[in-house]
């Protein structure tokens, strides 16, 4: 493989993207592609480290605006100092980010194994319950019952 003149076919098996990903990326202002007298993208080794370091700062969850703040900083002749203060900076915040996103996933998480535990505790037939494990005031509340007009499904536990 020529590192010199790539083609998209080759950098998307390269940095394990597929060619619409990188088009999507160029479209963005991530990438400039070279272009051969036919119009066709060539792409030389610098931008195979360019996407490499695209992908793997979107697996980090960098959004397409982050990644255009942070990119330079790999490319730009900063002092060492100044690019790692911001670097820092950035993977700080998605690190923030990332707690949330984990504290968020962490109430799923028990609120999935609730409704399983309760779902498996009860020894009740599917036409005695209405929509067990979710029965509760959104689903199965008296306002849910006047609009509906299920109140003998209501009287029982369920409603839905």
């Amino acid at each position: 493989m020529n590192v010199t003149r790539l083609t998209i076919g080759q950098v998307a098996k390269a940095v394990g993207l597929n060619p619409r990903a990188i088009r999507f990326y160029e479209r963005c202002g991530l990438l400039k592609a070279g272009r051969t007298l036919s119009r066709y993208r060539i792409f030389d080794a610098k931008d195979l480290t360019r996407l490499r370091l695209v992908k793997q700062l979107r697996k980090l969850g960098f959004s397409i605006e982050e990644t255009k703040r942070v990119l330079p900083l790999f490319f730009d002749s900063l002092p060492y100092s100044r690019r790692t203060q911001e670097l820092k900076g950035s993977l700080k915040s998605r690190l923030a980010v990332a707690e949330k996103n984990l504290r968020e996933l962490g109430a799923i998480y028990r609120e999935l194994q609730l409704r399983l535990d309760k779902l498996s505790s009860k020894r009740k037939s599917a036409k005695d319950s209405c929509c067990e494990p979710f029965c509760g005031p959104e689903t199965c509340g008296p306002g849910l019952v006047q609009l509906t007009g299920l109140k003998t499904q209501a009287t029982r536990g369920g409603g839905g």
